[in-house]
């Protein structure tokens, strides 16, 4: 399914539940959702729990902004640096932030309309491992 910024901004606004999977580190689950700030930005807030693979378990929370900008969607840090540029032109939008010496590499693609996936490759001196996420829509 071939996806414009356009689209994938308009198919984002609602709440989720995501299942996430820390290669080698742990896993997280909850619900996240994206609210409308202006025409062209959405707060993205996720709260959930995150289980590690030490024993450790406990309350995590995560928040961006996404925004349009023309034919791009900017995935934004809450104080407005950017994370990630997407131009989606295909069915998955991929773009790489550094962080330091590690790479994020992120691969967003909406399978359908109740469906998001998103997924980081982390590599760098110390790090090497994927966080996987699958979004599904919470009707209603």
């Amino acid at each position: 399914m071939t996806i414009t910024a356009q689209q994938l901004f308009a198919a984002l606004p609602g709440r989720w539940r995501f299942s996430r999977v820390i290669t080698g580190q742990g896993s997280a689950t909850g619900e996240a959702r994206f609210e409308p700030v202006t025409g062209t930005e959405l707060h993205y807030r996720e709260d959930g729990t995150l289980t590690l693979d030490t024993g450790y378990t406990g309350p995590a929370y995560r928040e961006y902004r996404y925004r349009l900008d023309g034919e791009a969607l900017r995935i934004c840090f809450p104080d407005g640096r950017t994370m990630h540029t997407l131009r989606p032109d295909a069915a998955e939008a991929t773009d790489v932030h550094l962080c330091g010496a590690d790479v994020y590499t992120g691969h967003y693609r909406l399978a359908d309309p109740d469906t998001l996936h998103i997924s980081y490759e982390v590599t760098g001196p110390h790090k090497d491992f994927t966080i996987a996420t699958v979004f599904q829509r919470i009707s209603g």
